[in-house]
């Protein structure tokens, strides 16, 4: 058996290797029943005529090939008569096909016929031609120029990819002018901040000398009027040194000034302190309840500590009436700090507790109570900085509770 009639045994006793032959040849392959009529394409007659395989199926062959010309003086190559089956195969002719696009396209073509009786299929090999050149110089050619334009392409995304490059370098630019400036303007209103918070406390502390020398000196017991003007001139500068301190206390957070140090300390003892320190914030009759359970001692920052608990108290105080009781709990074990502060005052409406953490924020239902809104903001930038964590859960005729847990520092 020569090497040809093996490819051919191979070919027609593996039909999954005889498939991958047609659909992967370099030439365009179009096979048709005795009629002409077209039944499968292989992928490189798709490519070279820009047709799919589903739209010419079942199509006449003569809607690709409008013309051809057989050199009748070259018998066919081949023709054999196998159990009454024959093949024939001819000799290579020109042939002009039309692609989809109506373009007309020179191909040199090998016609086969094969079959038993009067029933035949036809494949045409199809190769196109440029000029004088072969189908492999055909592709060789396409490929260069597929390379030609992919470089072109190139070329221009990467003319796009340097303007682009241009253009962010240039807004990144803009934007360093634009951070520089931000941070010159943060400066300035950091020491404005500053100032303004020296030098009006000054006379802040000057006003509250001399209220608590009137107050010696008058005997208010004894004149309720004075006693009474005396609290709302105490009361008013208590407020206005809380609104410096707040704001200067934002403006050391915004410009990072803020820093965290582990401090170890006695809790009960500091607690019993803070809330000595905000006695004259209390009403008419209001006490606070404290109690310890638990650990001892905490590591944490006792700066950043005693602004949480000052504000979170203060609030409790000023949000409640006279002759109610807040209670605040601790409890430190496992590693934390547990801290609950409990009031009988004004209900948080539920629908504003997402906002209660941000600046100058203030419930509704607490016009009546002297602030700034930023208490709360500053107690959230602290926990914040001690990685803690606050809630708040209030209920109607019940008050307030928050519930601070605090990370203790190793």
């Amino acid at each position: 058996m020569s090497e040809t009639d093996t490819k051919k045994y191979e070919l027609n006793n593996n039909p999954d290797l005889a498939w991958d032959v047609f659909e992967n040849a370099i030439e365009g392959i179009l096979i048709a029943d005795a009629n002409g009529i077209i039944l499968k394409t292989n992928r490189a007659f798709e490519e070279i005529f820009g047709y799919s395989d589903d739209e010419l199926k079942g199509k006449s062959m003569d809607s690709v090939i409008i013309h051809n010309v057989i050199d009748d003086s070259e018998p066919p190559a081949n023709q054999t008569d196998k159990n009454g089956g024959r093949e024939i195969d001819l000799k290579r002719e020109r042939i002009i096909t039309v692609a989809k696009s109506g373009e007309k396209i020179a191909v040199t073509g090998r016609l086969t016929f094969s079959g038993t009786g009067d029933s035949f299929s036809t494949a045409f090999i199809l190769e196109p031609l440029d000029g004088n050149k072969s189908g492999f110089q055909y592709y060789a050619d396409k490929l260069a120029r597929l390379n030609a334009e992919l470089g072109n392409k190139v070329k221009q995304r990467t003319l796009m990819l340097e303007e682009t490059i241009l253009e962010l370098n240039k807004a990144r630019e803009e934007l360093k002018v634009a951070l520089e400036k931000e941070k010159e303007l943060n400066d300035l209103k950091s020491k404005f901040v500053s100032l303004v918070s020296h030098e009006f406390r000054t006379p802040m502390a000057s006003v509250m000398s001399s209220v608590d020398l009137l107050e010696l000196l008058s005997k208010p017991e004894n004149n309720p009027g004075i006693k009474l003007y005396l609290q709302r001139i105490r009361g008013s500068v208590q407020n206005m040194v809380e609104i410096l301190d707040d704001l200067l206390t934002i403006s050391h957070i915004e410009n990072g000034k803020e820093s965290v140090q582990k401090d170890e300390f006695e809790i009960s003892e500091f607690f019993i302190e803070s809330i000595a320190e905000i006695r004259r914030q209390r009403k008419c009759l209001q006490q606070v309840h404290y109690s310890h359970t638990g650990d001892e001692w905490a590591a944490t920052d006792r700066h950043l500590l005693i602004q949480i608990v000052h504000n979170l108290l203060g609030n409790a105080i000023k949000f409640s009436e006279a002759d109610t009781t807040i209670t605040v709990n601790t409890r430190a074990e496992a590693g934390q700090l547990f801290i609950e502060i409990k009031d009988q005052g004004i209900r948080i409406p539920n629908t504003e507790m997402p906002h209660l953490f941000e600046r100058f924020f203030r419930a509704s239902n607490a016009d009546h109570v002297p602030g700034t809104g930023l208490g709360l903001f500053i107690v959230e930038q602290y926990m914040q900085l001690l990685n803690g964590n606050i809630s708040f859960q209030s209920e109607v005729n019940q008050g307030t509770t928050v519930s601070v847990t605090i990370p203790m520092m190793k």
